[in-house]
This record gives C-alpha cells, structure tokens and sequence, in this order.
C-alpha cells in the first residue's frame, strides 16, 4: 500500500484502532513502516525495523515513497 515515517518524538502503536486500546509497541521519530490497513484516522502498520504491527494516529506520520524508504538504514550506532 505504501511506506510511513513518524514525524513526532514517539508514536504509540495500538492494539486496535482507538486511542483507549492497548499500547504493543511505539514507533521512533524517523523510523519508517509498511502501510497495511487504513481505518478513520489510524493507519496499520508493520514496522520496517523489528516486524511489529499496530495501529497508529495518522496525524503523527507521514507518507513516503519506496525511493526514501531505500535510503533508511537500520543501524542504531554510529559507524567510525
């Protein structure tokens, strides 16, 4: 469907599209994800970097294309 990227410090992942759901995982400021489902004003995601799956706030992602996706890379220390 299309690739996401979190543009706020910590983006909740829920259980089921409500904020009263459960929380399963959060979503980093600039770590990228697979759009899997849309519903009112939650998105689904699959998280690029662990596999993970929820639903997310639309409002706290932006839309991306598979050309930006390809310049993420996963690692998480600095390279010297």
């Amino acid at each position: 469907m299309g690739y996401i990227v979190s543009i706020v410090a910590v983006t909740p992942m829920r259980e089921e599209a409500t904020h009263r759901s459960e929380m399963v995982s959060q979503l980093l400021f600039g770590e990228p994800a697979e759009i899997v489902d849309t519903f009112n004003e939650f998105i689904k995601i699959k998280c690029i970097y662990d596999g993970y799956e929820g639903w997310c706030q639309s409002t706290q992602l932006m839309n991306i294309s598979e050309a930006q996706l390809a310049t993420y890379h996963k690692d998480l220390v600095a390279e010297f």
